[in-house]
C-alpha cells in the first residue's frame, strides 16, 4: 500500500505539484470542496484494494486532484510572511517549476528509453533482419531466471511451419532435438535477450553464421 501511494504520488505530483497541497488544512474548511475531497477519499480507498496497480488505474480520479490543487493554489496565495506575499510567490513558483518539468522530460526521455519499449523494438529489429536474410530460421530464446515475464519475445505466426523466421523458448532440462529435427533445414540461432546488449548468435549445434545485434 505505502508502494503506492509513493508510486502515485510521484505520478501525480512530482517534484512542484505538492506545494500546494501545503495548503490542504485550509480547504478543509470550504463547504465547495467537501464532496471533492469525500469522493477522493473514497475512490483512493477503492484503489488501495487493488492489488496489481499502475498509477494510471487512478485517471479517473485526475479531474478531481486538479480541482483540489487548484483549490490549495487559492488558499496558499494568501500566505503571508510578516506582512510579505510569500503566497504569491510559491504559486508562481509552482507553475514555474511545472513549465520546466516538461523541458526536463524533453531532454531526458530519449537518454531514458522506457525498458518496455526497449525490448519490443530490438525484436522487431532481430524479425527484420532474419526476414531479410536467405533461408528459413529458428530462434531459440534462453530466458535469465531474472527475466520480466510481460517481456515476450516468444511469438509466432498463425502459420508456424511456413513462417519465414520461427521464435521457441528453451526450456532448462528440455532436450531440444525434438524441435531441431521438426524444423531441420533452417538456420537456428540462439537468442540471448537479458544481456546488454541483445546477442543473437548461431546455435551452438547448427551451422556456423554471423551474429546478429539489433541497431542502435
Amino acid at each position: 500500500m505505502w508502494d503506492k501511494l509513493n508510486e502515485s504520488w510521484q505520478f501525480y505530483c512530482g517534484k512542484g505539484l505538492w506545494v500546494p497541497f501545503l495548503a490542504l488544512p485550509c480547504i478543509l474548511f470550504d463547504r465547495r470542496v467537501w464532496f471533492l475531497l469525500v469522493q477522493f477519499l473514497i475512490s483512493g480507498l477503492g484503489l488501495l484494494a487493488v492489488i496489481y496497480y499502475h498509477p494510471h488505474y487512478s485517471a479517473p480520479l485526475a479531474a478531481t486532484f486538479i480541482a483540489v490543487l487548484v483549490q490549495c493554489m487559492r488558499h496558499l496565495r494568501l500566505w503571508t510572511l510578516g506582512g510579505r506575499p510569500v503566497g504569491i510567490f510559491l504559486t508562481r513558483l509552482v507553475v514555474l517549476m511545472a513549465f520546466a518539468r516538461i523541458g526536463i522530460f524533453i531532454v531526458e526521455s530519449p537518454r531514458q528509453p522506457d525498458p518496455d519499449v526497449v525490448w519490443s523494438v530490438s525484436r522487431a529489429q532481430i524479425a527484420k533482419q532474419l526476414e531479410g536474410k536467405p533461408g528459413r530460421h529458428l530462434v531459440l530464446v534462453h530466458y535469465e531466471p531474472n527475466h520480466k515475464i510481460l517481456a515476450e519475445w516468444v511469438y509466432n505466426a498463425a502459420d508456424i511451419d511456413h513462417s519465414k523466421v520461427v521464435w521457441a523458448r528453451e526450456i532448462p532440462g528440455v532436450d531440444v532435438k525434438p524441435l531441431l529435427e521438426y524444423f531441420r533445414g533452417r538456420t537456428v540461432w540462439l537468442l540471448e535477450p537479458d544481456r546488454l546488449p541483445v546477442r543473437l548468435r548461431p546455435y551452438p549445434s547448427s551451422a556456423p553464421a554471423e551474429a546478429l545485434q539489433p541497431t542502435p
